[in-house]
């Protein structure tokens, strides 16, 4: 999960690298909240990016492919989190987590940047 163009000289980051710094969540009534804060750990700053959320995944997502949910972020500097939270009603994650008839939530957080 990191960003096109880092580059390490001695002890220096140069370029974005933004790292899922954060993932919790929390099932409460008939919804399931995600939780998931974003660091940009690069010497950088980045442009807008997309953090997507995949329900029922059973392989890793493509470049740039959509997510069921996703959240775009304008901006991020170098050194500084973000968040993305999500909210998923359970009566729809039963209707398309059925892989296996398992009902496992697979989640990947895909992030797409462009230096800034």
């Amino acid at each position: 999960n990191q960003a096109t163009g880092q580059v390490t000289v001695g002890s220096t980051s140069i370029g974005p690298n933004l790292t899922v710094s954060y993932f919790a969540f929390q099932a409460t009534g008939d919804t399931v909240y995600y939780f998931v804060d974003v660091t940009n750990t690069g010497g950088e700053d980045v442009d807008s990016f997309f953090v997507d959320l995949f329900y029922d995944s059973i392989s890793p997502p493509w470049p740039n492919e959509d997510g069921d949910q996703w959240t775009l972020v304008d901006s991020l500097a170098a050194g500084e989190t973000t968040y993305a939270d999500f909210s998923v009603s359970i009566s729809e994650l039963e209707q398309v987590c059925t892989y296996q008839n398992t009902h496992e939530l697979f989640i990947l957080s895909q992030l797409t940047a462009s230096p800034g």
